[in-house]
């Protein structure tokens, strides 16, 4: 029943030579994931574990987290049980068979970093090299604008404690990082004029 998933919406603007999602509009998609996901984990102790641009659905410019198959409560003796997983989007923690309550910002955070570039920051021909660069790999964010990356190296962070408290911080600091991008350059100051620079200063 939605328009689109975000993948296909994805790729319709590469057909037509858009590097990607425009910034604005990914946002508010990436925003709306995000509040989803909080609200799995904050009222339900679940993590859905397979956060994709095909589980992004768009209906009326807004998106709707779909496919639930994987979601997870964190506390069960089944938690640490994950089968069927998407290697490309899985945090480390998942090929170890660990869910956290930090997973899926992870899965967020490679889905924005492709949707708005282009480009993953892992590149592997086989699930078993994914796992690895997932697992030991540094990511390469060199396709993401400069002030961002440190917000998407912090969320993608093998240890799942050293991500951001939740989907919607990672959020913040993404608007705060392009804020502060777009903010004008300040003009350099002027040193101060001293009492000798004035003509007829030293006539005073």
């Amino acid at each position: 029943l939605a328009d689109c998933s975000l993948k296909e919406h994805f790729l319709r603007l590469r057909e037509a030579q858009a590097p990607g999602i425009p910034q604005t509009e990914l946002m508010r998609y990436v925003g709306d994931a995000a509040e989803a996901l909080d609200f799995l984990y904050d009222n339900h102790s679940l993590q859905h574990l397979d956060v994709k641009p095909e589980n992004i659905l768009i209906i009326s410019n807004r998106a709707k987290l779909g496919d639930f198959g994987l979601v997870k409560h964190l506390y069960e003796r089944s938690a640490s049980l994950v089968g069927g997983l998407t290697p490309t989007y899985a945090p480390p923690e998942l090929f170890e068979g660990k869910p956290n309550r930090n997973s899926d910002q992870y899965s967020l955070a490679l889905v924005y970093m492709q949707m708005l570039t282009g480009t993953l920051p892992f590149t592997a021909t086989n699930t078993a090299q994914i796992a690895a660069q997932h697992l030991h790999g540094v990511p390469d964010l060199s396709a993401l604008p400069k002030p961002q990356r440190p917000v998407i190296a912090r969320a993608l962070s093998k240890d799942p404690l050293k991500r951001f408290e939740n989907c919607c911080a990672m959020v913040t600091a993404l608007q705060e990082a392009i804020r502060t991008a777009d903010l004008p350059a300040s003009p350099p100051s002027k040193p101060a004029a001293s009492a000798t620079s004035f003509p007829g200063a030293d006539q005073a």
